[in-house]
């Protein structure tokens, strides 16, 4: 295969990739351009696999080796060698858009984390993990997206913030079955819940009201990133906005579920996540703000 028959497969490989997943952020890729959708395809495919080297592998020992091959094949990128597909079209993502090693290593050390912990103390150390895994490819993300407000790393940070504490309240029951606990010991203790309630699925009245407050926090992240959002970002930003509205009314689902997590799975219908992103898109596309002057991104 040649180099152009390679980097063609490489792209349709992170896009499939990326389309089967049936991410909630998928739908917020759709109107974007080809380059910029091919490059976020490229990000989100090797947050993917490297997700999945920890979570699919069959015991530590093997998860600590799958995810030393993706430390190594990053190495390799920045180098400007690729075998694997996925790599191949980081690369190009990599040149194109400027992306620095350094979020890219977070993100490791984030999914690294799920190796051996499974508890956390302190609010502090779920952050930490949530920077990682979360607030950093949101970092990525905008440099690919593009912007011109200089408080968009701020917003990014805190929607990514945002996204995953809304994602470990979805999948609290889904990650109880496999012995993991991302809400904070401190807390659980403040509210008179135990780590087997959580474990075992037990919908008391202080469950929930453990849950509003974890609730609250997620919806404090979103108005953080709201304060620091310029609507003159719009035209190149609006993913960014689709993930949002697209993870506030899955939040507002949970709690319309009053926090059962444990018996059905609690999604948006993808008419409605079409719907969404239409509508912003739209706005963006036909409605734009006045611009500024070009500035980072």
């Amino acid at each position: 295969m040649n180099a152009k028959a390679a980097a063609g497969f490489a792209a349709r490989y992170c896009g499939k990739l990326t389309r089967v997943s049936r991410s909630n952020f998928y739908v917020s890729f759709l109107f974007l351009p080809k380059k910029k959708r091919d490059a976020i395809h490229a990000v989100y495919a090797f947050c993917r696999v490297v997700d999945d080297s920890v979570d699919k592998a069959a015991d530590v020992e093997a998860r600590t080796k799958q995810l030393e091959r993706w430390k190594r094949y990053l190495e390799d990128a920045y180098r400007g060698r690729a075998v694997h597909p996925v790599m191949i079209q980081l690369i190009r993502t990599i040149a194109a858009f400027g992306l620095p090693k350094e979020y890219f290593e977070k993100l490791i050390e984030g999914v690294a984390m799920d190796l051996t912990q499974t508890r956390y103390e302190t609010f502090e150390e779920v952050r930490n993990y949530c920077y990682r895994v979360a607030s950093v490819v949101g970092l990525i993300c905008i440099k690919i997206f593009g912007y011109e407000n200089p408080k968009t790393p701020q917003y990014a940070e805190n929607l990514g913030m945002a996204l995953q504490w809304t994602n470990i309240l979805r999948d609290l029951g889904k990650d109880a079955k496999m012995g993991r606990i991302y809400l904070p010991r401190e807390d659980l203790r403040k509210f008179g819940v135990t780590e087997d309630d959580i474990l075992q699925g037990r919908l008391s009245d202080k469950y929930r009201t453990l849950m509003d407050f974890q609730a609250q926090r997620a919806e404090s992240y979103y108005r953080e990133a709201e304060a620091l959002w310029d609507p003159a970002d719009l035209r190149t930003m609006f993913p960014a906005e689709i993930m949002k509205a697209v993870y506030q009314r899955l939040l507002a689902k949970i709690r319309a579920r009053h926090f059962d997590v444990y018996t059905q799975e609690i999604a948006l219908p993808g008419l409605l996540k079409l719907a969404i992103a239409c509508k912003i898109y739209l706005s963006a596309r036909f409605f734009p703000l006045p611009q500024r002057g070009r500035g980072p991104g």
